[in-house]
């Protein structure tokens, strides 16, 4: 019987948007996360990960196994955490998904969880795991992560899959009709001048988004959009909010 799905055996994986190293990364899948294989074409898979649909190229060269159903899965709620794999220590980033046995030898319980959390513990979570962490296009861990990446693994912690792109985000949960209605946790959405949805952050309440802009930071929000902290300047403009959580 051929192989359907994947996982992923390395800590990260680069997803290019075509088969070769100079072009741009894309994406990034994390240790666990599973995957189909579309295309094998001169040393590069073209792949679709499960939990997105988010389709890219990746370099033929990686550590993967057919996917069998564990029973637990745990999340890894640390920046970096330390694992056990195959007699090694394997160092694992926030957002991978291990099962129980990688874990035996780690006796700090805050790295890693096997039930969703609160949007208040989530917020916290991704404060204290994430914050200065710098913009990486495509990226998906604390050495560099982008926004729509930033705010997957926020919704991972909830328990929920979101979609990669902003736009795509943008299209889940439930429309929050007006400011009033706004939660701490809830998805505030942005557009460039061309009026397409580029940008994501989460709220915070009291007038603060955290958003991954340069680096991961928090700065303030009103009807305009983001103000930048330092600056005071407008710096991305507000389409509309959504909730994700039921």
């Amino acid at each position: 019987m051929p192989v359907s799905e994947y996982r992923l055996l390395q800590a990260t994986l680069a997803i290019r948007k075509e088969p070769n190293h100079k072009s741009e990364l894309v994406n990034q899948l994390l240790f666990g996360e599973r995957f189909k294989i579309k295309e094998d074409s001169n040393g590069w898979y073209k792949i679709e990960s499960t939990h997105d649909n988010y389709i890219g190229w990746a370099e033929d060269k990686i550590l993967i196994e057919p996917y069998i159903k564990v029973e637990i899965s745990y999340l890894i709620t640390k920046a970096i955490a330390f694992v056990n794999y195959r007699e090694d220590i394997m160092q694992l980033p926030f957002g991978s998904r291990c099962p129980t046995y990688m874990l035996k030898h780690n006796s700090n319980k805050n790295d890693f969880i096997s039930r969703a959390l609160s949007v208040t513990d989530a917020i916290q979570l991704m404060k204290t795991q994430f914050l200065h962490a710098p913009y990486l296009w495509g990226g998906r861990t604390v050495l560099g992560i982008d926004c729509s990446g930033f705010t997957q693994l926020y919704a991972r912690c909830l328990g929920i899959e979101l979609d990669r792109d902003a736009w795509q985000q943008a299209l889940q949960g439930k429309l929050v009709n007006t400011k009033e209605e706004l939660s701490s946790g809830d998805l505030i959405f942005f557009k460039s001048e061309s009026d397409k949805i580029t940008h994501v952050g989460i709220f915070l309440g009291e007038g603060k988004i955290m958003h991954a802009s340069g680096r991961v930071r928090i700065d303030l929000i009103n009807m305009e959009g983001i103000i930048n902290s330092q600056t005071g300047k407008l710096t991305h403009r507000l389409v509309n909010f959504r909730r994700i959580t039921k």
